[in-house]
Order: C-alpha cells, then structure tokens, then sequence
C-alpha cells in the first residue's frame, strides 16, 4: 500500500496500482505492512486498518498528527507523531498511550 493527502490509498500488487476508497479524507502520512494487514495513519489521529477485505477506521482517541507506524514482533503497532506522542496497539486491539 502507499498514502497520500484527501485519504489517497493505492494498493500495489506486483506491477499493478489499484486506488482504494478509505472513507476519510484525512491526510495519511505513513503506512507499514504487518503479517496480515497494514496500518496507515495521518493527521488528527487518523488511523486506517488496511487488509483484504477493505479498510476500518481504528478509534483511538488521539487528537494530534500521526507521522509513522510499525509492527511489532508480537502482533501489536507501534504510532509515533506530533509532540512526542507514542502509541501502542496490543495485538488485541487495545490502544495504550505511552
């Protein structure tokens, strides 16, 4: 996947690049591939569950930009963005400011 300003998703698979309606028109700033989905994330604490089955708005709660996301090893993401602020999802979908 890549991201992009008005909510922008384009799915790439091999040479093909396909856009995918996201339902926000959020400015997405990162995207990162774990074992099963993709994460992307953006302006006013946007973010995006990516998989093959389509795209969910994650409620978080967080109120400031967020610039990048990674998996982690057990499951979880990893967000970081405006201010220092750090985020954890658990791999069962609970959200942890850190």
């Amino acid at each position: 996947f890549a991201v992009g300003n008005g909510g922008t998703v384009v799915a790439i698979r091999g040479a093909t690049v396909s856009p995918v309606a996201s339902g926000t028109t959020a400015g997405l700033r990162g995207v990162a591939m774990g074992t099963t989905e993709a994460l992307a994330v953006g302006t006013n604490g946007t973010v995006l569950r990516l998989r093959a089955s389509g795209i969910d708005r994650e409620q978080t709660g967080f109120g400031v930009g967020l610039n990048g996301v990674a998996p982690l090893p057990d499951g979880g993401w990893v967000v970081v963005g405006e201010g220092g602020h750090i985020a954890r999802r658990s791999a069962a979908g609970v959200w942890v400011q850190e």
